[in-house]
Formats: structure tokens, sequence, C-alpha cells
């Protein structure tokens, strides 16, 4: 899995979703759209594989904050 690709996909989700990464996680209307993106542009990856990373790079300071 590319961590450049996965960021770029969630920003543009968080953007047009409105969303935090913890809404996203804890929301399963707003976690299956993402996965559904994120499967169809990064392949067919396992949920725990894909929101872990997300996860693991928000920790890491690699995923931006949004705008306020």
């Amino acid at each position: 899995m590319n961590d450049i690709n996965l960021v770029k996909l969630f920003v543009t989700f968080r953007q047009q979703y409105r969303t935090s990464l913890d809404k996203m996680l804890a929301d399963p209307d707003l976690r299956q759209p993402f996965l559904q993106i994120a499967r169809q542009t990064i392949g067919p990856i396992a949920e725990k594989q894909i929101l872990g990373r997300l996860i693991n790079l928000r920790k890491n300071r690699s995923l931006p904050r949004a705008a306020s």
C-alpha cells in the first residue's frame, strides 16, 4: 500500500465529507464509503490494514491537519 496515495485519498475524502479521521473511524456511514473508494483506488486491501495504516500515519504526523 502506497502511503502517499492513501494520504491523498483521505485528504480528499475528509474535504468532501467534512469529517475527521476519528469520526470516519467511528461512523460506519462514513467508514464504508471511504473503504469502498480506497479499495477502488489502491486495491483489495483488508479494512484493518487500511484503517490501521491511517492511524499510524496520524501518529507519525504524516497525515496533514485539516484546514481551519
